[in-house]
């Protein structure tokens, strides 16, 4: 599972630039416009973090999906971030048949983690309350890592855990 190597959030920051110079600025509207990338992802064993943009394959060169590159490319520079950015597709995302394999294998040997998933689904279908309440959250419903959501947040834009995880 993503989360034992991994700490991520869904659209972990809004970039406004200058539409016309891709100059970061933090005002909204007034010729700026806002971009939020999907994911930042940053591993746990070696701190690295990538913010990630999804996008169709037949979209990758869009004149768009490029400015939005630059612009987030600027503003890891202004911002001193230690980000790579990459974009991916669907062809990249999707699990192979080993990998669906281990995934399915991985469920099935820990309850714990069927029960969650099966949990959400329950949710999903039945609970329109808690289901906004979990996809307006932005980082994991559960935490592997038994991280405070301020620490989570702390190791995912800076790379730093509490000195009790770093043991």
């Amino acid at each position: 599972m993503i989360e034992e190597y991994c700490a991520y959030m869904r659209e972990p920051i809004a970039i406004n630039y200058r539409k016309n110079s891709l100059t970061i600025t933090e005002i909204y509207g007034d010729g700026c416009v806002r971009y939020k990338p999907d994911f930042l992802v940053r591993k746990f064993s070696n701190a690295k973090a990538t913010l990630i943009e999804i996008k169709n394959s037949n979209s990758r060169n869009n004149k768009i999906v490029i400015e939005k590159q630059r612009a987030a490319e600027n503003y890891k520079k202004v911002k001193n971030k230690d980000w790579a950015y990459i974009i991916l597709d669907e062809t990249e995302i999707k699990l192979k048949p080993e990998k669906q394999a281990i995934y399915d294998k991985i469920i099935e040997e820990y309850p714990e983690i069927k029960a969650k998933i099966s949990y959400l689904k329950y949710i999903y279908k039945n609970d329109p309350i808690k289901r906004k309440n979990i996809e307006g959250r932005r980082y994991p419903y559960f935490n592997l890592q038994n991280l405070e959501d301020n620490d989570y947040k702390t190791f995912l834009f800076k790379g730093i855990l509490p000195e009790s995880k770093n043991n």
